[in-house]
């Protein structure tokens, strides 16, 4: 400890320094990079408590087992909507093709027309649906309220292909 007078007349004891190796900077294999070397580091390295990396290696199970549970959970969300969307395809192709076979031979009424069109339309499909509802339309025997389906469905394929202008025949 070394002492220090103060102008008060009081001693003041100030703890004692300890000397810290020069650093030396030793030129690494790349020319452009310098690369700091300190002695003292391992010092340092060593004064680093026993339950701080005890603890850094409990963290990494946690983290671990968060980031598989985050991993799984969206691949499952992922596989579900894929598979939703498989089975409404297949859905969609099931109902077309029995409404398609029904028009074929000619049993077909207005509503079957309908139904196809609305089938392709969400198919996406709308040159086809376009000409099932616009047969839906001539051959329509049911009520006035319910035509007004078959011109919005109408209204929605011609919107879908841009062509504007046929939404306003009637």
């Amino acid at each position: 400890m070394q002492v220090s007078a103060l102008s008060t007349g009081r001693v003041l004891a100030l703890p004692r320094v300890q000397s810290v190796a020069p650093l030396t900077i030793r030129p690494s294999a790349a020319p452009s990079t310098v690369a700091a070397v300190h002695d003292g580091a391992a010092s340092v390295a060593a004064a680093v408590p026993q339950e701080l990396m005890v603890l850094g290696e409990g963290l990494e199970t946690p983290i671990q087992l968060i980031y598989l549970l985050t991993l799984l959970g969206f691949l499952g969300v992922g596989a579900y909507l894929v598979v939703r969307q498989v089975l409404i395809r297949r859905e969609l192709d099931e109902g077309a093709k029995g409404l398609g076979e029904r028009i074929r031979t000619g049993e077909a009424n207005c509503e079957d027309y309908y139904e196809l069109g609305v089938v392709l339309t969400r198919k996406k499909l709308f040159t086809q649906a376009t000409k099932n509802l616009e047969k839906a339309k001539k051959v329509w025997d049911g009520e006035e309220s319910e035509l007004a389906q078959v011109h919005n469905a109408l209204g929605f394929c011609y919107f879908n292909m841009e062509k504007v202008g046929g939404t306003a025949r009637g």
